[in-house]
């Protein structure tokens, strides 16, 4: 491997922006923030304020204004939050702050990092993320509350006592309005809360924001916008085995080198190049395959920097969550100091990876996109092998210049690297690469909220939970939303008016002359947090099905609902999924559920998840499951938590239409599909410690009722495989309190 040269040494220009990484202005924090907040910046070593935060007080941020923040990764946004509620919270002890996070694990995260760095000031930290028909009163005696998107959306329906104490409200990843699927959900509760809250403080934040001042508009906001980062950032392209840098400069890493010319040889030269100097890397493939490949790839090259053993350690707890043939090669990779990252990893699997990498001992990963906008996970040098991906129904096509800087946020780590990388690989010519994907500002980001069954699932919200309940009230909240600004009234209440026009065919709703009111079925499918669409099919299957019926159908008939997971089934499948057809078409099914199945735009692949879950429920291992199906861990994993909750929810929509006997039969489901276990393993499973493994072991034992747990003799239990005194101790305390309390187990 040729050394490389390294770039001759040069300022970099950061144009008009004031709060330059030359600037010699330091404000200290006492003179923004006061003494007090002052210390308690100091004391967690943030002896100065970035430029961005600096702007952000003195643009009236301790005053209660509204804000969009707009700056790079790692140039102090979320201080800038932190500021805002330890203010409020020092103004008032019994004021509230929530926190949006559009993922579960970047609210475990922010959770750590928040509670560890404001318990001095007293703030309690809470998280919330699931069980969305719970109003979490617990919460009442927090004081920053984390959630997920969906998980506020649900809270806002559930309206818990606590909610008027929200004084600030904290927007992680505002661009993310932006996407089709999710974006209605945070652009919805965001409209919700500002009626609902009018003089609670948002601060909204992204390091890709295309139109800025736009959303400022909407939400009342000033608009905070720097391009100053702590770490310096130089982008470049590869061509030849050259990196050409957009400030001129370049280095040949190696297109001296005899070996063929290709990706994967200038992915080890810029990997080589990176660990020689002691840094890490990140490399975003566009597909899983592709994220696979280039580890393996790389591996000969990191294999040279890693420190054996610790990473045979991490190889082993990989080993040990499954069997699969994903998590063997994960493992073999992490040996040598590489690994991939993508959805179909578990979600132990990838904290694992993402602990080992912040800690040192991974030099590189190759992620899919997901991690660009996930955990905090900077990197010396990113590398983006293609700007171009595959989207269904276009084809291949270029990645966005938001997907870009998203990639780019993530590379210099603070407090270890003088200037981060991000290296793209590009065979036009480099001025039109820059000027396409540096130069130009991200793309402007849209509302999606009145597309679409997003105005029914958010109207009968409104009228569930006695927001609105008239029509120009409804009207009113979808206009005051993003989406809302760019249509005008009348068409708004056109699409309220069609939304609840669907809603009282349906039953959802009545109209009583005045007002609409929400019917029980309603009420409950709002609480449920699941889709109209979703309601309907489950209550067409209830009242159609009898207790004799197939399995199959029970589960099938949630995974044509618009809150399904689905696994995606391959034309090389359909042969052998179409005689499986026979179980879900067979006679007896009532024709309103008939006509709700011929509308399935995709029944192969709704089948397909249809037996995944069926076979999970009937205990097959993650093993067979990938070799059958071709469903890694985290596929599976987001199947369960998906189905376990549309399981419990034709279960308690069931009572609502007199239908509880079926609907029990879906409880017995949600539970199954947590667990991953036959029904028979149900009654011994809630206890303390006891997985579908050892519940097995213990049934297989003559052991098949909490009861039976009870009266086995200690010394039997300990003869058993997998169990030891610690578990037997934790499973008959639980067992012991269930058998007090009467009940059985709260699975859901």
């Amino acid at each position: 491997m040729p050394v490389s040269k390294k770039p001759t040494s040069k300022k970099r220009d950061f144009g008009n922006n004031p709060y330059s990484a030359l600037s010699n202005s330091i404000v200290p924090w006492e003179d923004l923030v006061g003494e007090k907040l002052a210390d308690l910046l100091e004391a967690r070593g943030y002896k100065e304020p970035f430029p961005p935060q600096e702007s952000a007080v003195r643009s009236g941020l301790l005053q209660g204004r509204n804000m969009i923040i707009s700056s790079p990764t790692s140039s102090g946004k979320t201080l800038i939050a932190e500021i805002a509620i330890a203010n409020i919270y020092m103004n008032d002890p019994t004021s509230k702050a929530l926190y949006l996070v559009p993922l579960k694990a970047i609210a475990s995260e922010k959770s750590s990092e928040l509670s560890s760095a404001w318990k001095g000031l007293g703030l309690r930290v809470a998280t919330t993320t699931g069980d969305y028909e719970s109003k979490d009163e617990w919460l009442a005696s927090y004081n920053l509350i984390i959630a997920t998107n969906e998980k506020a959306d649900s809270l806002l329906r559930q309206r818990p006592t606590w909610l008027n104490q929200i004084k600030v409200v904290v927007v992680d990843e505002i661009h993310l309005i932006n996407e089709e699927s999710r974006g209605p959900t945070l652009e919805a509760v965001l409209a919700r809360l500002r009626r609902l809250l009018p003089r609670a403080q948002i601060i909204a934040m992204s390091a890709t924001i295309g139109n800025p001042e736009e959303l400022a508009e909407w939400l009342g906001a000033v608009s905070v916008v720097s391009d100053w980062r702590p770490v310096p950032l130089k982008i470049g392209v590869m061509k030849s085995g050259i990196v050409e840098y957009e400030d001129g400069l370049s280095i040949d890493l190696c297109s001296k080198t005899k070996e063929e010319k290709n990706s994967a040889l200038y992915l080890r030269c810029l990997a080589e190049d990176t660990l020689r100097e002691g840094g890490q890397f990140l490399v975003f493939a566009n597909s899983r395959r592709n994220a696979v490949k280039m580890a393996k790839d790389l591996s000969p090259v990191t294999d040279r920097y890693a420190g054996r053993p610790e990473l045979e350690r991490i190889a082993k707890k990989i080993f040990s969550l499954d069997s699969t043939e994903l998590a063997k090669e994960l493992g073999e990779l992490v040996e040598k100091g590489v690994a991939f990252h993508h959805a179909g990893l578990s979600p132990e699997q990838r904290k694992l990876i993402e602990d080992a990498f912040k800690g040192g001992l991974i030099k590189g990963i190759v992620a899919t996109p997901t991690l660009a906008a996930g955990v905090n996970l900077p990197a010396r040098r990113v590398i983006v092998p293609s700007l171009v991906r595959y989207e269904a129904g276009y084809g291949m096509a270029p990645i966005s210049v938001i997907e870009f800087k998203q990639f780019c946020g993530r590379a210099g780590r603070p407090q270890y690297d003088d200037h981060g990388e991000a290296i793209a690989f590009f065979n036009g010519d480099a001025e039109e690469f820059f000027e396409a994907y540096v130069r130009s500002p991200p793309e402007s980001i849209a509302g999606h909220l009145l597309e679409g069954e997003e105005v029914s699932f958010q109207t009968l919200a409104s009228v569930a939970s006695g927001y609105e309940d008239t029509k120009d009230g409804i009207t009113e909240f979808f206009k005051g939303s993003f989406s809302g600004v760019k249509y005008s009234r009348e068409e708004v209440a056109e699409k309220v008016d069609n939304s609840l026009n669907y809603l009282e065919k349906e039953g959802f709703v009545k109209y009583d002359g005045l007002r609409y009111i929400a019917t029980p079925f309603g009420k409950r499918t709002a609480e449920l947090y699941i889709k109209p669409l979703t309601a309907a099919i489950l209550r067409a299957a209830l009242r159609s099905f009898k207790q004799d019926t197939p399995e199959l159908l029970y589960v099938y008939a949630c995974t044509i609902t618009p809150d399904s997971v689905t696994v995606r089934a391959r034309e090389s499948e359909e042969q052998d999924l179409d005689k499986y057809f026979d179980e879900v078409e067979g006679e007896g099914i009532g024709q309103e559920f008939r006509d709700f199945m011929d509308l399935c735009e995709d029944p192969l692949s709704s089948l397909k998840t249809a037996l995944v879950v069926r076979d999970w429920m009937n205990e097959v291992g993650f093993e067979a499951i990938e070799s059958k199906y071709s469903v890694q861990p985290g596929d599976l994993y987001q199947v369960r938590e998906a189905y376990q909750w549309i399981f419990y929810s034709a279960f308690r929509l069931s009572s609502t239409i007199k239908r509880s006997g079926i609907g029990e039969r879906y409880y017995r489901f949600s539970v199954r599909v947590k667990e991953g276990i036959k029904e028979e393993l149900i009654p011994i499973i809630g206890l303390r410690g006891i997985g579908r493994v050892r519940a097995r072991i213990l049934y297989e034992n003559g052991i098949k009722t909490v009861d039976d747990f009870l009266k086995t003799d200690d010394s039997l239990l300990l003869s058993l495989p997998t169990f030891g005194p610690e578990i037997i101790r934790q499973a008959k305390e639980s067992a012991q309190k269930q058998a007090n309390a009467g009940g059985r187990i709260a699975f859901v």
